[in-house]
């Protein structure tokens, strides 16, 4: 229990600051937890955006609902120029994946955009596996 009206203040501020950086879409730091010798980066990414396994990625964020973008750690990776997998880790969810455009993503070459949609083609929230070999 907080003793002082400041400490409250603070812990409560603090509280609302984690929320609305959560509900922003913010995009937070990885912790590389993964070996996957024979891939340049990989993540597994939840459905609020938040990365639960990661090798090689700089950060992920859901933009909208079903739409989420993935930075990965090196900015000299084309992936224009690399072999993407995508894979839904939800039943009823099929993944597109894009880059080289600024649909919420900025256009950067180290950038993708994962769009999750549901069989009757509405966007919709998912976890996924995004790859780059």
């Amino acid at each position: 229990m907080l003793k002082s009206k400041k400490s409250r203040y603070v812990a409560l501020s603090t509280a609302g600051v984690v929320l609305a950086g959560a509900a922003a879409g913010a995009a937070y730091a990885v912790v590389d937890n993964v070996k996957a010798p024979h891939t340049q980066a990989a993540a597994t990414v939840r459905a609020n955006g938040v990365v639960q396994n990661a090798k090689n990625i700089k950060s992920a964020r859901r933009i909208n609902p079903g739409e989420y973008c993935v930075t990965f750690s090196d900015t000299n990776l084309r992936v224009s120029r690399s072999i993407l997998q995508a894979t839904a880790n939800m039943s009823n969810r099929i993944l597109d994946v894009t880059w080289g455009n600024d649909y919420g993503c900025g256009s950067a070459q180290n950038v993708v955009k994962v769009v999750a949609t549901n069989h009757n083609g509405v966007k919709a929230d998912s976890w996924f596996t995004v790859s780059v070999h």
